[in-house]
């Protein structure tokens, strides 16, 4: 999370978001992090470009929450 709100944090920190934290043991901590809501699926795509750019293995999938 620390790296990616450094390299980042400009266009991330105006994003509202929920970050949801799981310690798996001996597969490490894993972060997930619910963004939006954003103007589209557009906006989305930019935003998960922007994520996969500063940490490439990040997987990010846009999703559209049904009756927005």
């Amino acid at each position: 999370m620390e790296k990616l709100n450094s390299r980042a944090g400009a266009e991330i920190g105006r994003t509202p978001r929920i970050i949801d934290v799981t310690d798996l043991g001996d597969r490490g901590i894993f972060h997930r992090i619910q963004a939006g809501p954003l103007d589209g699926r557009e906006a989305a795509e930019k935003l998960c470009t922007l994520v996969k750019a500063v940490l490439p293995q990040q997987g990010c999938v846009p999703v559209q929450i049904k009756g927005r």
